[in-house]
């Protein structure tokens, strides 16, 4: 199905210090323009408002509890790529546009590379990023305000559960009503082998 504009905010928890569990990199998807115009808006770690318009729309996320990769920063510019092109091809769309909002630090040769990564798509990329600040206000976009409260609130729901290891889509269902009910399983992607292993020739190269 061919859709004029994907409008994509991606970010990750980035907790380096817990080993058991690694880093959660979340997706959330719009096709709605007004997504990624900037707003004044307040750094919280939790908004139920935010919540609702992710349970409106659609997201993706995935976790790396590889050590060795986990050491490389900024990831999330490499797994915007993967979690945007699992979405495609989960939905079968093919948008014209992909307006991308990334979270953090961004380097040039990664910008490159997210472009060149969907070349195969058929389709123009825009990739902005935002350091956010500690505290206080910001100007932020809808999708990219979305995916960072939403990868800490997996986050923390995993915390009270006490879970700790890799991720699957059965092991998620074994978690509790919370996540069998907000359907997490389905909208977990386990990271592939072959992608794995073109994110360690990109980072060692």
């Amino acid at each position: 199905m061919k859709r004029n504009m994907l409008c994509v905010g991606v970010d990750d928890t980035n907790h380096a210090n817990n080993n058991q569990r690694g880093d959660l990199f979340s997706a959330t998807f719009s096709l709605e323009q007004k997504d990624i115009i900037p707003e004044e808006r307040k750094n919280r770690r939790y908004s139920c408002e935010v919540i609702n318009w992710v349970d409106r729309n659609d997201y993706r996320f995935t976790q790396l509890i590889d050590d060795r990769l986990r050491r490389f920063k900024p990831l999330t510019p490499f797994f915007s790529c993967f979690l945007i092109s699992s979405y495609l091809k989960d939905l079968k769309i093919s948008p014209e546009n992909i307006e991308i909002r990334i979270d953090g630090e961004i380097e040039r040769y990664q910008e490159a590379w997210i472009k060149d990564y969907f070349r195969t798509f058929d389709c123009n990329v825009n990739v902005k990023n935002l350091v956010k600040p500690n505290k206080g206000r910001m100007s932020c976009s809808t999708v990219l305000y979305a995916a960072d409260i939403l990868s800490r609130y997996i986050n923390r729901k995993l915390e009270r559960v006490n879970f700790q290891g890799e991720l699957g889509r059965e092991k998620i269902n074994e978690l509790g009503d919370w996540f069998i009910n907000r359907g997490l399983a389905d909208k977990f992607v386990p990271l592939t082998d072959e992608f794995k292993s073109k994110l360690a020739e990109k980072i060692y190269s």
